[in-house]
């Protein structure tokens, strides 16, 4: 198959803006090799300490709004027991459970890829 001239120009045009923002150190594309790779390169210190706090925050604050919710059908399937409605009380202890499991899991998940896989990742 044959390449086109504006095919040719793209591609040097886009080399030389890698090799631009680089420095010339084009590794080429290697496998296991992503594009979070190089944009932890290309941003100076990514992962600052800054940066990973306001992430936290985000994902540790939905957390808390889910454990909120769980508190909340966990009160609500109190309420209805007080009534001796068995379903409902089965079905918001059911999603007060889920809740709880979404909310510890981002909690947990945000502070992992934060304080664990990102660190491990940007250090060279």
């Amino acid at each position: 198959m044959r390449k086109s001239a504006s095919g040719d120009s793209t591609f040097r045009t886009v080399r030389d803006r890698y090799q631009g923002w680089f420095g010339g150190r084009d590794r080429g594309f290697l496998p296991g090799r992503t594009i979070a790779d190089d944009h932890h390169e290309l941003a100076a210190g990514g992962g600052k300490p800054m940066n990973r706090m306001v992430l936290m925050g985000i994902g540790g604050g939905i957390g808390l709004v889910l454990l909120a919710l769980a508190m909340l059908s966990f009160v609500t399937a109190g309420r209805w027991s007080d009534i001796a409605r068995d379903g409902a009380e089965v079905g918001y202890t059911l999603i007060g459970f889920f809740l709880t499991v979404a909310g510890l899991g981002s909690i947990i998940a945000t502070w992992n890829h934060n304080f664990r896989n990102r660190g491990a990742s940007t250090q060279h």
